[in-house]
């Protein structure tokens, strides 16, 4: 897949889809216009209806003497349907996200706490100002600790050296943090396994963690297990943690979610917070005999306390939505502040998150932009697409389509549907980038082929216009048929026209007004635009002008052109409304500036 180029600058909101509403024809005239086979209580009247058009396409969409689609006739998504106020849908963390494997490694270390390094903490945006050089004098205290630990370096060498296998644990502790001395992951597995081989369990489990990983030695996650299990065994809460780790994961033995939730449980009977956050995310799945949102809840948030920032991400969503607890904004942006200060992407991206939609925390666009950004930074897939959507919005930034476009292509590349989906709006515009058909076909192939109900119809709307791939009705009535059963309105209009047409299949006008009302449900503008129409021609239902009149109203409020124009007629005439010459001309006026700002996009 082509990307784009440009390096996206520190900042950030919301995309979604193209729209082939457009019409292709000169907007320019006002005056009355065409009805099509319109029937009138007169001969008249019925001719006025049908005097003069303001584009050379009929009612239906057709192109005169073609039979082909205008683009007038289908309806499409674009970037503008999805500006949402302030809700950016990139920002949206899915509910299955919650459910991502609890893989890090449980273990303690034989280092005297006040050795260990800081944990890293992501500063707020205040703190992150990048005025101020950053002070590298050697501290007192820094000097001091160096002092201390080289001492305890030396203090182990000799107890380790004959037989000490705790002596064995703190040096090769001292050895993987590199306190003390120079970091050798080789010195430390050969110090982990000596006192491995004395059964200290301990030794045993920081083993396995270095075979599973390759650090030191080759890997082996088959011995990695091995090692897990003789430490769980023998009691050891950490080793009964990480082979509930590798049951869960299917790494190193075969899958065994039942056997995983045995090991989580004894490790979380003991407090070790890896076992809770693991069985918890077992609960929230269903996978540990029985689904139990509120336990599931409970252990998230008991390792949360314990600063488990997956557990504090994950207990942060179920409160910031609901899921089997009480809803608690507040409490769930504390919970996202937490694990977004110890660089969680998905803590980042749902703090972000937070402030730009202004749930639990004041809304706050530059702070928004600021944890979407450090989450991006990380290649997390949801918050370089938040970035795209914040620059192609303008919100807490410049509107940039440039930026937007390559942070949609960074996203896109880590497999995002909605980024990818974006990102083909853009290159079927050309806007942000070099218009390009085929690649934005590519995009939406991609989107649709993960269920994007947009890319679906809307890649549909390619193959109806032969845009990047040869005109094909068949195909284009395909993917607006599996767009329509994910409930897209605009699939479903579209798939009304079909239907109306005979394009793709047998005419029906049966299931065109069923799919009409269903896409009116939700006030598609093109929907209800073609049903009025059918109510006003009574064509394939009863003629019914009031109730025509009503939906071309509800259409024209939409700033549906089409139905402008068709409803100004009715006025002219006082068909389903009172005459009113005043009015039509109103309505004409307001299409012809409809017609021309779409043109224009």
């Amino acid at each position: 897949m082509t990307t784009t180029q440009g390096t996206p600058d520190r900042g950030p909101d919301d995309v979604h889809a193209s729209e082939h509403g457009g019409i292709a024809s000169n907007p320019s005239q006002s005056g009355p216009t065409a009805a099509g086979d319109m029937s009138a209580d007169s001969e008249d009247a019925d001719q006025a209806l049908q005097s003069e058009s303001i584009d050379p396409q009929d009612s239906d969409g057709l192109a005169h003497g073609l039979g082909l689609l205008t683009r007038g006739a289908l309806s499409g998504h674009d970037t503008n349907d999805d500006d949402m106020g302030h809700s950016a849908q990139h920002a949206e963390m899915p509910h299955d996200t919650i459910s991502f494997p609890a893989f890090d490694f449980a273990r303690v270390y034989a280092v005297p706490e006040d050795l260990m390094p800081a944990p890293p903490r992501i500063p707020d945006p205040e703190e992150a100002t990048g005025t101020q050089k950053a002070d590298t004098t050697p501290k007192a205290s820094d000097i001091a600790l160096s002092v201390k630990a080289a001492e305890t370096v030396e203090r182990l060498r000799q107890p380790a050296k004959y037989g000490d296998s705790q002596a064995m644990l703190a040096s090769a502790d001292l050895y993987t943090l590199g306190i003390g001395v120079r970091k050798n992951l080789s010195t430390a597995y050969d110090l982990y396994r000596r006192a491995a081989d004395l059964n200290n369990t301990d030794a045993q489990n920081a083993l396995g963690i270095m075979m599973f990983r390759g650090e030191g030695t080759d890997q082996d996650k088959r011995r990695a297990a091995e090692l897990f299990r003789t430490a769980a065994q023998a009691g050891n809460a950490c080793a009964q943690a990480n082979l509930g780790l590798l049951y869960d994961g299917g790494e190193g033995v075969e899958r065994d979610s039942q056997a995983a939730a045995e090991w989580f449980a004894k490790a979380a009977d003991q407090g070790v917070a890896v076992a809770e956050l693991g069985l918890g995310t077992l609960l929230f799945n269903g996978r540990a005999g029985r689904q139990d949102l509120g336990l599931a809840a409970e252990y998230f948030e008991r390792a949360a306390r314990q600063g488990n920032a997956i557990a504090q991400f994950k207990i942060g969503i179920m409160k910031y939505s609901g899921i089997g607890v009480v809803r608690d904004l507040e409490g769930a942006v504390a919970w996202f502040v937490e694990s977004a200060h110890q660089g969680l992407p998905h803590g980042e991206t749902a703090l972000g998150r937070a402030f730009y939609e202004g749930r639990g925390i004041k809304r706050d666009f530059r702070k928004a932009g600021y944890w979407f950004w450090e989450a991006a930074q990380q290649d997390f897939a949801i918050a370089q697409g938040a970035l795209g959507d914040m620059y192609r919005l303008g919100h807490g930034v410049s509107k940039d389509m440039t930026q937007a476009a390559s942070w949609y292509a960074k996203a896109a590349e880590h497999g995002d549907t909605d980024a990818q989906f974006h990102l083909a709006v853009l290159y079927e515009r050309g806007t942000g980038v070099e218009q390009d058909y085929a690649q934005a076909v590519d995009l939406y192939q991609e989107a649709a082929a993960h269920g994007d109900g947009r890319a679906q119809t809307n890649l549909g709307m390619m193959y109806a216009f032969g845009e990047g791939v040869e005109r094909d009705y068949d195909l284009a009535f395909d993917w607006f048929a599996s767009a329509a059963e994910l409930d897209d309105p605009k699939a479903q209009t579209n798939l009304g026209v079909f239907y109306e047409q005979g394009m793709g299949v047998e005419k029906n006008l049966d299931n065109a007004r069923v799919l009409y009302e269903e896409a009116a449900k939700h006030n598609d503008p093109t929907a209800l635009w073609r049903l009025g129409i059918m109510y006003v021609r009574g064509k394939g239902v009863e003629q019914d002008y009031e109730k025509g009149a009503d939906l071309l109203a509800k259409a024209s409020s939409a700033g549906e052109f089409h139905a402008m124009m068709r409803l100004a007629d009715l006025y002219d005439q006082g068909l389903g409304v009172p005459q009113d010459d005043q009015m039509a001309n109103v309505l004409r006026e307001a299409a012809v500036y409809e017609s021309t700002k779409r043109l224009s996009r």
